[in-house]
């Protein structure tokens, strides 16, 4: 797609193209792909917006290639570096096909070798960053994996909260941390979105504060702590969870593939996944889509969870073939990875989703679900937070308080509450236009009094209490009301200085402001009137 509009606009078009690609293409495809059709206008929607974002990328990319050509033409290597090609690359989305084409129409080659080496670099900084061991490196989490085997995890429901363990293995951290190893386990190590368990590691000798579980290896489960006492290897444990976190996460995380499923149901298909976190107070979804969703398809979206939820239908998990869940239309999960043995999870009649995390037995256990916010971050991605449980109701009874003290301050019922609102909105501006009224009359009688004392054809007063406004609005009534060569008012208010000062333009305002300045301590700047033709020099 990015070399078609590129030889697009190198030909000279400067429209999009996409849609008519799109057209071909369901034109060509469109019995074997239904949804082609139906999606059409989404489609090229979506397609145009990213020919518009490329089109920004291809102009700042284009300089710079048309830079790094001239400057190769003229040395003696004919090549364009791999560091252009990878800038190219990393930066502005230049297949480095297409940048060899690029060169190429000049006689000049690419430095592929030096790009290759800029990519492997980059790929072992990711994959380093990914790993991150904390505690210790890898190879003394390879030691005991290889030594004791896997961590075996028995924690999916609430009776195995609490098992007996054995003490595999401590890695001291920073102060009093440590990574706890076990043989079998109840905690949840964090995968998926959801985030790791908490809970307590205890022996005769010592007790582990658990704050976070995490896979260290493929299979290893760290359980980092912070210690009291002495863990010794070889001792029996109990190693208890946070029920009640984990109960939380259990409802957040299947509300979270039933929100899946209803934002495809609104959005269409194309509202996948694209990331989410689990945790025991929110959750928070993030998926594709073209544009906001509208408050109505929100308000879709929350009604079609909270549906599924009055049926309190069964959660049922299954083991089965990888090939076998996707045809039962199992829907993969984002950010997880799947062997052939996978766990399908049915949240009801609606969700059918690859997934090895924690669920409720029951759609029932969630009791409610509420979004608290949408928006965007990033092109094409949308994020989706919300609550679900207690932490719902809590903001329902929250909400519904607030109301109601809104309402019992306008004097009026909470059904009622928007139309006392806007009868205390018209009640303020009629305040408001009626104190503007009394103000300039106010402003009209005290300009009256400053006309008796005219000399030379020359207002000059201290008033007190005015503002910057209602000083420019002195003056100028001044000069429209009185044959004056000019005015000048100064005032305090709220510990500011103001002047202004009008001329019939016999006078220099602005050097009068210059003189003045010094002496209080501040700076003039003009000021004109479009009711007026006389200059108005206003100092604060």
């Amino acid at each position: 797609g990015r070399r078609a509009v590129l030889a697009a606009r190198r030909a000279g078009a400067d429209k999009a193209i996409t849609p008519v690609l799109i057209d071909a293409t369901i034109e060509s495809l469109g019995e074997a792909y239904p949804n082609l059709r139906r999606d059409a206008d989404l489609i090229a929607s979506i397609a145009t917006r990213e020919e518009e974002g490329f089109d920004r990328t291809l102009r700042t990319g284009m300089t710079l290639l048309e830079e790094a050509t001239a400057s190769a033409a003229g040395g003696a290597g004919m090549k364009i570096g791999g560091d252009v090609a990878f800038r190219l690359h990393d930066t502005h989305g230049f297949p480095i096909e297409l940048t060899e084409e690029l060169a190429a129409e000049s006689a000049l080659e690419v430095d592929r070798e030096e790009f290759e080496r800029l990519m492997a670099d980059q790929r072992e900084r990711a994959r380093a960053a990914a790993r991150a061991p904390r505690a210790a490196d890898e190879s003394a989490y390879r030691a005991i994996l290889e030594a004791e085997g896997p961590t075996v995890f028995v924690g999916r429901s609430s009776e195995e909260y609490s098992i007996p363990a054995r003490i595999l293995g401590v890695l001291s951290g920073e102060g009093d941390e440590v990574e706890v190893f076990i043989d079998r386990t109840p905690f949840y190590a964090e995968s998926g979105g959801q985030m790791g368990d908490t809970g307590v590691i205890e022996t005769s000798s010592g007790r582990a504060e658990v704050f976070d579980t995490v896979l260290c290896l493929p299979g290893l489960y760290a359980h980092r702590a912070r210690l009291s006492g002495e863990l010794v290897v070889g001792q029996d444990t109990l190693a208890s969870i946070d029920g009640a976190r984990r109960d939380a996460l259990r409802r957040n995380h299947t509300a979270t593939h039933l929100l899946h499923w209803a934002l495809r149901e609104v959005l269409g298909d194309l509202g996948r996944q694209q990331g989410s976190l689990v945790a025991p107070d929110r959750l928070r979804f993030d998926f594709s889509h073209h544009g906001a969703p509208t408050p109505e398809e929100l308000a879709e979206v929350t009604r079609l969870v909270n549906d599924q939820l009055l049926t309190a239908a069964e959660v049922q998990t299954t083991e089965t073939s990888r090939a076998e869940a996707e045809q039962m239309g199992a829907v993969a999960f984002f950010g997880d990875k799947y062997g052939e043995t996978v766990r399908v999870v049915r949240a009801g009649a609606k969700s059918l989703e690859f997934c090895g995390g924690t669920h409720v037995d029951s759609l029932g256990a969630i009791g409610s679900i509420q979004i608290l916010q949408e928006g965007s971050i990033g092109s094409g991605t949308r994020r989706i937070e919300a609550i679900t449980g207690r932490d719902a109701i809590e903001r329902t009874l929250a909400t519904r308080a607030l109301l109601e003290d809104a309402a019992a301050a306008l004097k009026a019922e909470p059904e009622n509450l928007l139309e006392a609102i806007d009868r205390a909105v018209e009640r303020t501006k009629a305040v408001e236009r009626e104190r503007d009224a009394l103000r300039a009359s106010s402003l009209a009688a005290e300009a009256t009094e400053l006309l008796a004392q005219v000399a030379d054809g020359v207002v000059i007063a201290q008033v007190e209490g005015r503002g910057a406004d209602e000083l420019r609005s002195m003056a100028g009534d001044l000069m429209r009301r009185g044959s004056l060569r000019g005015a000048a008012l100064g005032s305090v208010a709220e510990g500011k200085v103001a002047v202004a000062i009008a001329t019939d333009g016999g006078l220099d305002a602005k050097a009068l402001v210059k003189e003045i300045g010094p002496l209080i301590g501040g700076g003039g700047g003009a000021v004109s009137y479009t009711h007026l033709t006389l200059p108005t020099i206003l100092l604060v």
